[in-house]
């Protein structure tokens, strides 16, 4: 996503170091699936729909689908200030139902880039509130209360950082600097259980330096990484053929990616559905899925 800030601030290869959990974290892409995760031959994505329940005629960015696909996170314009919202549906082949602001977390700057928990008790955001842009976290008891606790994570926010991606156990933090762009480089950050905090993440190796990078998600197999990047924003994906190698072949998201304004990518736990924002009917941002089968 390309904001941040009260008007429309930009927010957007590393050594081994043997028995670093930080590097381990970026080579292995976190910790979040367990390694016995069953492989699924994916057929071709179709092609990408419209959310027309949910999109409006601001620019709706920022969206996270939860891993079992029945809660969407996204940003918008309506209203005074930017905020988030949540939209739920029953079941997969519902639509959405009507989307609600999460009015305790507004502040008086724009808020946005939204990602939880799998289990939805803890949230992750963009804000340049504070002592400037950095990413803020959320929590709650149960999933029926309101967001409350809200703190800023000024370990990670060393200049303007944004794009906060979380894993579904809430281990595992993607994230992305601000450096002269939009966007900047690809950073990851683990923590060894939900009570402890995360440090300063470190780059993932097989995607820094060249163009800007950011707003990561991984898939659950950890064996995808989906990201945006580019002048015109794009966007690509990484591979591996097991969590113990490294990322390669960087390419544009086949059959979903149109070579511009498409960002904020996120998947369900099952593959099956990536969701995302894309500029590409009007020049104005809406969300869209991508559907693909589990053959």
């Amino acid at each position: 996503m390309r904001w941040i800030g009260s008007a429309a601030l930009c927010v957007a290869a590393c050594g081994r170091l043997e028995f670093d959990p930080r590097i381990d974290a970026a080579r292995n892409g976190g910790i979040d699936a367990p390694a016995d995760t069953p492989p699924c031959a994916f057929g071709p994505w179709q092609t990408p729909q419209p959310i027309t329940e949910l999109n409006t005629a601001t620019d709706d960015l920022g969206g996270q689908i939860t891993p079992d696909g029945l809660a969407l996170y996204f940003d918008n314009g309506l209203g005074a200030v930017r905020g988030i919202w949540v939209a739920r549906r029953a079941s997969r082949v519902d639509p959405f139902g009507p989307a609600r602001r999460l009015t305790e977390l507004d502040m008086s700057n724009v808020i946005s880039d939204p990602s939880t928990t799998g289990d939805e008790l803890e949230l992750y955001f963009d804000t340049a509130s504070g002592p400037g842009p950095c990413i803020w976290r959320a929590t709650r008891a149960n999933i029926t209360d309101p967001f409350g606790s809200l703190t800023r994570l000024d370990a990670l926010c060393s200049g303007n950082v944004a794009g906060a991606n979380i894993s579904s156990d809430g281990l595992t933090l993607y994230y992305n600097s601000q450096i002269g762009g939009p966007e900047g480089e690809l950073y990851v950050t683990t923590r060894a259980s939900r009570a402890d905090s995360f440090s300063p993440g470190i780059k993932v190796p097989v995607l820094a330096g060249g163009a800007a990078k950011g707003y990561a998600a991984a898939s659950a197999d950890r064996l995808t990484l989906y990201y945006e990047t580019g002048v015109t924003v794009e966007l690509w994906q990484v591979t591996r053929a097991d969590r113990g190698a490294a990322f390669e072949n960087p390419m544009m998201v086949p059959g979903v990616d149109t070579g511009s304004g498409d960002e904020d990518a996120s998947i369900t736990a099952d593959g099956t559905e990536l969701f995302f924002s894309s500029s590409r009917a009007n020049g104005i941002a809406d969300l869209y899925v991508a559907k693909r089968s589990c053959l």
